[in-house]
């Protein structure tokens, strides 16, 4: 009953509910009248625009999803076998961590468990509060939880610092030694992976009353690299997205200017303390700490 409830809450639609439970429609209705009648409550209240969900519905939302989640990790922890489990692990990282890690991890992952399933998020959000609702199992982040939790467990994976980026065919590319003059006299892309404030780097640059021709502001390093490959422009990237990146574009490495080079930052595999003793999580977690060396 709990599940079709858990059905009923996401879907809002009596149809689309029993389609996803592969049960009848007459059956799912049959069950929310039930439900109904338990809770006192409509749950799924008619609008002009279909259903919505009444106020106890959402309140009902919020508290099942841990629920059923710690119910479906005791039945897995009875019965996990990595051959042959279908479990679904959903992971959070932005476009740092899906460039540097997932492209290395989860086919790892998925050919020791081959009948795993692997979701990967990245929009606009608090990581640790997503884990804190129970929406994702891991979160990969170089960021830092902005308050104290206790339930949060984290590990970390590894160190990075920033490096430059350019076109081969940029008519800079043969300078060895690139200075702060070098440096200021180009174009740059600029990578916004959180779309939160100003980058480190032109911080810095206002301290010393300096700053720095920007041309494009985006959200995806495969797309600004690709402008670095065909065009005059130059990026400061991590050096774990950097050598992913040299791998597949006409794309040059240089060492920044002393004067603009970010503190360098570690990245950690956050969890939360309701899956800290899933056996498919703990799983997970030896299999990215093993690997890790790798990257």
């Amino acid at each position: 009953m709990l599940v079709i409830l858990e059905v009923l809450l996401e879907q809002q639609h009596v149809s689309r509910a029993a389609t996803v439970l592969c049960m009848s429609q007459p059956a799912v209705s049959k069950h929310l009248k039930k439900l109904r009648d338990l809770f006192r409550d409509p749950l799924l209240v008619t609008t002009t625009e279909g259903y919505s969900l009444s106020d106890k519905a959402l309140i009902l939302q919020t508290e099942l999803k841990p629920l059923l989640s710690a119910l479906r990790d005791i039945v897995e922890n009875e019965t996990f076998d990595v051959q042959t489990t279908t479990s679904t692990m959903s992971f959070y990282g932005l476009d740092t961590e899906s460039c540097a890690f997932f492209v290395r991890y989860l086919p790892f992952l998925q050919r020791q468990a081959p009948n795993m399933r692997f979701t990967v998020t990245n929009r606009p959000a608090d990581p640790f509060k997503l884990l804190e609702a129970g929406e994702v199992h891991f979160v990969i982040s170089g960021l830092r939880p902005t308050y104290s939790s206790h339930q949060i467990y984290h590990i970390k994976i590894c160190n990075t610092r920033f490096v430059g980026i350019m076109g081969k065919q940029h008519p800079k590319a043969t300078i060895r030694n690139f200075t702060l003059n070098d440096y200021l006299s180009c174009k740059h892309a600029v990578v916004a992976i959180s779309g939160l404030g100003s980058s480190e780097i032109d911080d810095i640059l206002a301290q010393q009353k300096l700053n720095r021709d920007v041309a494009f502001k985006l959200s995806s390093f495969s797309l600004a690299a690709s402008l670095c490959e065909t065009n005059d422009i130059i990026m400061a990237v991590p050096d774990i997205v950097a050598t992913q990146i040299e791998e597949r574009y006409n794309i040059k490495l240089f060492e920044l200017p002393s004067e603009v080079t970010p503190t360098p930052f570690d990245v950690h595999l956050y969890w939360h303390h309701r899956n800290h003793q899933n056996v498919v999580c703990q799983w997970v977690r030896r299999q990215i700490i093993n690997k890790r060396e790798e990257v």
